[in-house]
């Protein structure tokens, strides 16, 4: 096998933008204010999209062959979509490169397609398209070693992603934008995160399409060279088409088109494979936040040094945040699962297998694991509100007796030294003052007291 070869590859990269939109807020008119204000902004060069809910000409809600509805919520804020002349002109003005080279192996990785798709949940997703040459690769191991080589230099794109961000947070609703300083505000777990500055890379997974007959994959061992998974048996055909085969692995994915590939059918391994990325990295950055939320929140609520009305404010605040959360949680959930339930047949194939080899339910577990272990906390803070209102109502009932009492206790002596003389009561004077003291003590050791949260 001699000469270049020329294979397509697509580059896909998770990354963190802290651009976080209030869906809670947007969904109330089907993100409509969100999607207006994007499609008459005077936006970067580019084809954006804000994933309106189209239908059939013939006004179907569901293609049962293509998609399976509508979903709640748009599958992402905004795609921005970059190709050709205006690419090159985007890339020149932000110094950035078209093409990745490794010249030690000969191999050269041209980009002709660009894709940014911000989610409303903090999270983009780059996919980069092209074309890559290699000619001293004579065996699909080498082949796949070249191409990881040239996935280290993909964070070079990061800054347009970057400018992405920066021109929906300009043009955006103030109030669909959640921020870590206002009304419309994060949980308590994310706002640390919300802080960082720029947009950050998490990693890359390549897809590789090869035309069948491609002496690199022509046969199982190769593709499962091309497609790890932690059983090699498990690597097997994806595709309910014939006219193309497809994989999907932890670090790479594959595509072989036939001749009669549709290729629109082939863009579906990177546009799962996209998703689910970006959906599996705010899994992984919400874990950590609840697993550092979650302890903080035990050592606050396990400490003694707060007594009375402080104490209750405490309480109040924690109660708060812990709700907040929760409901976030859950509608990040239901976004998820109205995104997996309304994929078209291929997708869903496509999404099962990718969820079952990277693990997803398991990262799902842990964040409900933390969740529960949260939603026990809340009843514990709860619990201590109400013991807390318990004692300050106590507190009065006792004072309030205590002045009824003292009030009888005059009203006798009153009655019972009626006539007598007038002079200086040292009774009445000292029956007073024990009172006085008693009810001062009773009440410094009720107000006082310094219980646990």
């Amino acid at each position: 096998m001699s000469g270049p070869w020329v294979r397509r590859v697509a580059f896909n990269a998770p990354l963190y933008t802290g651009l976080f939109v209030d869906a809670r807020a947007a969904v109330r008119d089907q993100f409509t204010a969100v999607q207006d204000a994007i499609e008459s902004a005077s936006l970067p060069p580019g084809e954006w999209d804000v994933a309106r809910s189209k239908v059939r000409a013939s006004g179907l809600q569901i293609d049962v062959d293509n998609r399976r509805g509508v979903t709640i919520m748009p599958r992402y804020i905004v795609e921005r979509r970059l190709q050709g002349e205006q690419m090159a002109a985007v890339l020149d003005a932000l110094g950035l490169p078209r093409e990745l080279a490794d010249e030690n192996l000969g191999a050269r990785f041209v980009a002709d397609t660009i894709a940014v798709r911000q989610l409303d949940f903090g999270y983009a997703s780059l996919l980069v398209e092209g074309e890559i040459t290699c000619g001293e690769c004579t065996d699909i191991k080498s082949f796949r070693a070249m191409v990881e080589g040239l996935s280290s230099q993909v964070p070079c794109w990061t800054a347009l992603v970057e400018q992405t961000r920066t021109a929906l947070q300009d043009i955006l609703p103030e109030d669909y934008l959640l921020q870590s300083n206002s009304e419309n505000s994060l949980p308590a777990p994310i706002v640390k995160q919300r802080d960082e500055a720029g947009a950050k890379m998490l990693w890359v997974h390549r897809i590789f399409q090869f035309r069948r007959g491609d002496p690199l994959v022509d046969e199982q061992g190769e593709v499962e060279a091309v497609v790890f998974r932690y059983q090699p048996d498990d690597v097997r055909n994806l595709s309910i088409d014939d006219a193309y085969d497809c994989y999907v692995g932890v670090g790479n994915s594959l595509v072989i088109a036939g001749d009669d590939a549709d290729p629109a059918d082939l863009d579906v391994v990177p546009r799962v494979v996209a998703m689910q990325n970006v959906y599996w990295a705010r899994l992984e950055s919400f874990d950590v936040e609840l697993f550092h939320y979650v302890n903080e929140l035990s050592i606050e609520v396990d400490q003694r040094n707060i007594s009375g009305f402080d104490k209750i404010q405490a309480l109040e605040e924690k109660s708060q945040e812990i709700v907040d959360l929760l409901e976030y949680a859950e509608l990040f959930r239901s976004a998820y699962n109205d995104y997996a339930y309304h994929l078209d047949p291929q997708s869903r194939v496509l999404w099962q297998e990718i969820v079952s080899c990277w693990g997803t339910d398991n990262r799902f577990d842990a964040v409900n694991n933390k969740l529960a272990t949260l939603e026990k906390m809340y009843d514990r803070v709860r619990g201590s509100l109400r013991s807390l209102y318990d004692s300050q109502l106590n507190t009065f009932v006792i004072f309030f007796t205590l002045f009824g009492l003292m009030s009888v206790a005059v009203d006798m002596i009153g009655f019972v030294q009626e006539g007598s003389f007038r002079g200086v009561d040292y009774l009445r004077i000292g029956i007073l003052g024990m009172m006085l003291v008693g009810l001062s003590l009773v009440g410094w050791k009720l107000l006082g007291r310094r219980t646990p949260l």
